[in-house]
């Protein structure tokens, strides 16, 4: 959640990746859900429902969690950081300087 306002400043980009987040939230719930029925449905071992239900839904997760972590680029905040570390260090020295 923390990674959308580092994204984009716009407000509305924000927004709409937000908005995109819960969308893909409820459409995950909705395939468990409507997967677990159609196993529930043609398997009637609990365990072995169970077991398929988890493995499918564990094997999804790691999937989308790669596809992210590989596709997202987040910009580099260190290198900005040192640039503003340098700059408030010049000022610095510039006000101790002329005392």
């Amino acid at each position: 959640m923390s990674l959308v306002p580092q994204i984009t400043v716009s407000v509305y980009r924000r927004d709409r990746l937000n908005s995109l987040r819960n969308t893909f939230t409820y459409i995950a719930n909705f395939s468990v859900l409507a997967i677990s029925t159609v196993l529930f449905a043609t398997i009637k071992d609990s365990k072995t429902d169970f077991s398929v239900l988890s493995f499918i839904v564990i094997g999804t997760g790691l999937f989308t969690c790669l596809f992210f972590i590989l596709s997202t680029n987040e910009p580099k905040i260190s290198a900005k950081c040192d640039e503003y570390t340098e700059k408030i260090r010049k000022m610095i020295m510039k006000v101790v300087g002329q005392n």
